[in-house]
């Protein structure tokens, strides 16, 4: 399967939401530490909301320049949204703060092929992330890339039983 990577449009706003949206409940549940499916439904139904749409389309807004926030998507052959990427520059930090396919992607190289995408726009700098502990997929990914485990980072994230952890991937 052939996907095409580009910038998004304020049209592609409600796509981009639900694909958000579908790869979290694809992703997070998990029996182990209490995180149902609902849970997910309930913890991201606002990126549908109007506010929440109305951030969305911000977010594409400001990545136009690649400034300081990098967002693009992924397109099938059907011209779908499959997946996409997003960071920012915080804090003269670069952050990878969203690598999301579509569960029936994986293993085709979309991750890759996105992550490509976003390498040069961080100017070969040092990347943080932060990952579902339990997204052992995920992990397996990014210490592909390069990333590590950064000492002492495990956490939870924001108000949910998610546990967290920070990867770092050195600049070159």
């Amino acid at each position: 399967m052939r996907h095409t990577i580009e910038q998004p449009k304020i049209s592609d706003t409600l796509e981009l939401a639900k694909l958000h949206n579908q790869s979290w409940i694809e992703t997070y549940p998990n029996d182990e530490f209490g995180i149902s499916k609902e849970f997910i439904e309930n913890r991201i139904s606002n990126r549908l909301s109007k506010e929440g749409l109305e951030r969305r389309e911000e977010a594409i807004k400001s990545s136009l320049n690649a400034g300081t926030y990098f967002l693009r998507i992924a397109r099938d052959e059907s011209g779908n949204i499959v997946g996409f990427i997003d960071g920012n520059l915080k804090e003269n930090e670069y952050w990878l703060d969203g690598l999301y396919t579509l569960k029936s992607t994986y293993g085709t190289g979309l991750g890759k092929q996105l992550w490509e995408a976003f390498l040069p726009w961080t100017k070969n700098k040092d990347i943080l992330l932060t990952v579902a502990s339990y997204n052992h997929r995920a992990i397996a990914f990014y210490t592909k890339l390069g990333f590590t485990k950064v000492d002492g980072s495990e956490g939870m994230f924001a108000d949910t039983p998610m546990p967290i952890i920070n990867m770092i991937r050195k600049a070159e």
